[in-house]
């Protein structure tokens, strides 16, 4: 579970894996979505914007950047998902678990 306080910057670098090992990400595609849980997507990222990046393709790490404003949304637990879309069309989902967001601490 990624856990942040209101308004805090994040970096997250997710290693995605398949049974070999580390996945190659070459031409592949990626996005990124928190939602309310079994409700509406509160934020949206992929990799054709520079907040979500394949940063190493041969190791299969992503890195997701969320500014101040991305986390300035109502406390609470959500949930985040990350999907990957490989050079062959396979569609996989490599993230999947709680979001919590905390009150700023002042």
């Amino acid at each position: 579970m990624v856990s942040i306080f209101k308004r805090e910057t994040l970096e997250l670098t997710v290693e995605v894996e398949d049974r070999d090992g580390a996945k190659n990400l070459t031409d592949a595609e990626a996005s990124w979505r928190l939602t309310v849980p079994f409700g509406d997507d509160i934020l949206e990222k992929d990799t054709s914007d520079n907040d979500l990046n394949i940063i190493n393709e041969e190791e299969g790490l992503i890195e997701l950047y969320l500014s101040s404003d991305d986390t300035d949304i109502d406390a609470g637990t959500y949930r985040h998902i990350m999907r990957v879309i490989d050079v062959d069309a396979r569609n996989q989902v490599v993230l999947f678990e709680d979001f919590e967001v905390k009150e700023t601490h002042e």
